[in-house]
């Protein structure tokens, strides 16, 4: 993922009845700017365990383009370095270029979450949310992809001050 590109997963709300949706539930787990430091090949738990994650495969295909097949049991829609939706197993996660931000597909993808009821979690906070677009809309401009389009220097210091810290 490119510092440009705003992160976050889809996950399926079945499996989280009972949980507020609101932000306040935090999966550290998820959580990208954790510490300890988040580790991408650390197993996580499988949400999607038992669903068939091919089910949003037309509807993906609708809103971010043609499905091309990635990297083993992966399928990704869009553009990798851009903006697109990545589809495993276990997991469903999208990444929206913030240089080329899009506001219909943004909405069109927070539809897609009320449609097939799923949550959001953003990476950058470990926040699970109910699809929404206001506050879906309130995650993209306070990241710190965005804040990386509007000042690119600051972030990369304030980036640099996060990671050479000793906590």
């Amino acid at each position: 993922m490119a510092i440009w590109q705003f992160d976050f997963a889809a996950l399926p709300r079945a499996k989280f009845e009972g949980f507020a949706l609101d932000g306040s539930v935090v999966l550290e787990q998820y959580f990208v700017s954790s510490v300890p430091p988040y580790d991408e090949n650390e197993e996580l738990e499988n949400y999607w365990q038992g669903l068939d994650t091919s089910i949003y495969w037309d509807s993906l295909s609708e809103i971010f383009g043609e499905k091309e097949d990635y990297w083993g049991s992966g399928v990704i829609f869009g553009e990798e370095d851009k903006t697109c939706a990545q589809v495993w197993d276990d997991e469903i996660s999208f990444r929206l270029d913030m240089n080329n931000f899009d506001p219909v597909l943004c909405k069109a993808v927070v539809e897609l979450g009320k449609k097939y009821d799923l949550l959001f979690l953003y990476s950058e906070t470990g926040q699970l949310h109910a699809p929404n677009l206001p506050s879906f809309l309130n995650q993209v401009k306070s990241s710190r992809s965005n804040r990386f389009i509007e000042n690119p220097v600051s972030t990369l210091v304030d980036a640099g001050d996060l990671f050479n810290r000793d906590d």
